[in-house]
C-alpha cells in the first residue's frame, strides 16, 4: 500500500478506475482521519484540518493550490476561521480513484510541514 502513496498522479486512461469502498479501506491505515463522504451521489475523500487562524487556513489552501495545479487534480475546499475542509474525488469519473488517495496523502504531508 505504501508504494501507491509514493506515486505521482497519473492521467493515463488505463489508470482511470474508480475504487470501491472496500478497496479504499485498504488505504485508510495510511490516511489518518479521512472519511468517505457522498456529495451529489459521488463518493469523495473528506478531511477537516484544524488551524490556528483564518490566515493559517488560507496559507494551507494556497499550498494545496500549488500541488493541485502541479498535478492537474483539484479538490473542493471550504475555509473557515481555524478550519479547512477538503474533498478529493475524480470529477470526470464521478468518484474516488487512486489519484485521490495520492492527493489525500500529499495534503497530509503538506499539513505536517506547516
Amino acid at each position: 500500500m505504501n508504494n501507491i502513496l509514493n506515486k505521482r498522479v497519473s492521467h493515463d486512461k488505463n489508470d482511470k478506475i474508480l475504487l470501491h469502498k472496500s478497496e479504499l479501506k485498504q488505504y485508510f491505515s495510511n490516511l489518518t482521519d479521512w472519511q468517505i463522504r457522498t456529495i451529489d451521489k459521488k463518493n469523495t475523500l473528506y478531511k477537516s484540518y484544524k488551524l490556528n487562524s483564518f490566515s493559517h487556513a488560507i496559507q494551507f489552501a494556497e499550498k494545496i493550490n500549488v500541488i493541485a495545479n502541479k498535478n492537474d487534480h483539484h479538490p473542493r475546499l471550504i475555509i473557515n476561521w481555524g478550519k479547512l475542509e477538503i474533498y478529493w474525488w475524480s470529477h470526470d469519473m464521478g468518484g474516488i480513484n487512486v489519484n485521490d488517495v495520492i492527493m489525500a496523502h500529499n495534503t497530509d504531508t503538506l499539513f505536517k510541514s506547516m
